[in-house]
């Protein structure tokens, strides 16, 4: 009876502990260990399919995000440069009323102000084993510098990713770009064409912002590229040049600023 007894009890503590893991892997938790990188990642395992948003502020800025079902962990930009940063983790209640689930604030202390637009993050995630990565290392294998690596993978898009028209007409609110499956498709919105570009120059070391905003040469929300080259950043648009291209008509690789106004920048 003693061993019976015995038996049971460690079998109920043996589901406690199971049960208490599970929990543990489905609880909140923002991570800080990459902030001095540029990057904080948001990991949020929801099994009820609710919407869950982010909200990053630092001073007067604020950025929000839709976190993403088919992802546990996303990482988001600290691109509003070094100082206190507060992060906030909201799960939808109703209609468009959100309640805060976790929230943290922190330092970051950036020994580098633009390695935050040298990584992975929401809206341009790359990694080494993507088709359009490899290629990138491919076009600027045996260049010297980054002017002539710019322009390798600048003139590779332009001419090989085409302005899908119909694709514009579908897109959702929350559309994210998928870098791999625009390098696949050959093809793409504006979004697609600043993020495959900023992968791919992130890729080979070279600062890339994926910029929103207007332009004078679109008619509507538009999203272009910042790009570092010899110490400087430079306006790129590349959905616009691709067009260009596709009509027979002029275009240059870097773009005048005044005709873009930037909103916001990743």
């Amino acid at each position: 009876m003693k061993r019976t007894l015995a038996l049971i009890l460690g079998l109920m503590l043996l589901m406690t502990h199971v049960v208490y893991a599970k929990d543990q892997c489905n609880i909140p938790k923002i991570d800080t260990s990459k902030i001095n990188k540029g990057v904080v990642s948001i990991q949020y395992n929801n099994k009820s399919h609710k919407k869950e948003k982010v909200i990053i502020e630092k001073d007067n800025s604020r950025y929000i995000y839709t976190l993403h079902k088919s992802k546990e962990i996303e990482n988001f930009p600290l691109q509003m440069g070094r100082g206190p940063y507060k992060v906030v983790l909201l799960e939808n209640v109703k209609d468009n009323k959100y309640k805060p689930i976790i929230s943290d604030t922190f330092q970051v202390s950036l020994t580098d102000k633009n390695q935050v637009f040298l990584q992975s993050v929401q809206g341009i995630e790359w990694n080494e084993s993507m088709d359009a990565i490899i290629m990138a290392g491919n076009l600027t294998d045996g260049l010297i510098n980054d002017e002539e690596k710019v322009k390798a993978i600048y003139e590779y898009i332009v001419s090989n990713i085409k302005y899908d028209f119909t694709k514009k007409n579908k897109i959702t609110s929350d559309y994210l770009p998928q870098i791999d499956e625009i390098y696949q498709e050959s093809g793409g919105i504006c979004y697609d064409f600043s993020s495959i570009m900023a992968g791919m120059l992130r890729s080979v070391g070279i600062p890339a912002k994926l910029i929103k905003g207007y332009s004078k040469n679109a008619t509507s929300y538009h999203s272009w590229n910042e790009v570092y080259i010899n110490d400087n950043w430079i306006v790129m648009d590349a959905s616009y040049d691709s067009q260009m291209k596709a009509r027979n008509k002029n275009y240059s690789m870097i773009k005048n600023p005044a005709l873009y106004e930037k909103k916001y920048e990743y």
